[in-house]
């Protein structure tokens, strides 16, 4: 199993607009997973956008269930060790990453809260500075 290091890139795929604050940045409902399962992202480092938003179509989308992603948010895998959530470099879909959080309602909540603060700015001149947009 690859190891991630601090300054691997982690990408959230975003499949609604509501999902996204005015400036790009993730709303921390959008981080938090289901209860029992874990948040699911994609290592994409040494990728370039429009790597990222082809293997988002390839890899992550589901047509059938009307489920297609419109763009990502990004973030440093050190922003998950520094919050002491686990990552786990499970490869299924390629690149795929899961984090653990744990099961307390309320740590999830915090932990989704400080993790949306940790999202890099991907283009200071856009307005959703935060997001990529992927067509």
């Amino acid at each position: 199993m690859k190891q991630l290091h601090d300054d691997d890139s982690l990408a959230k795929y975003i499949f609604k607009t509501k999902d996204i604050r005015s400036d790009g940045s993730p709303r921390p409902a959008s981080l938090k997973p289901k209860d029992g399962e874990m948040l699911s992202m994609t290592e994409i480092t040494g990728m370039q956008h429009s790597e990222v938003c082809i293997h988002g179509h390839e890899h992550v989308d589901n047509p059938d269930k009307g489920r297609i992603h419109i763009g990502y948010v990004k973030f440093l895998h050190k922003s998950f060790i520094k919050l002491n959530l686990e990552t786990i470099y499970d490869d299924v879909p390629p690149r795929h990453v899961s984090v653990n959080f744990p099961d307390e309602p309320e740590k999830r909540r915090e932990l989704t809260k400080a993790l949306a603060d940790e999202a890099l700015v991907i283009d200071e001149q856009s307005e959703k500075k935060y997001f990529a947009a992927c067509e």
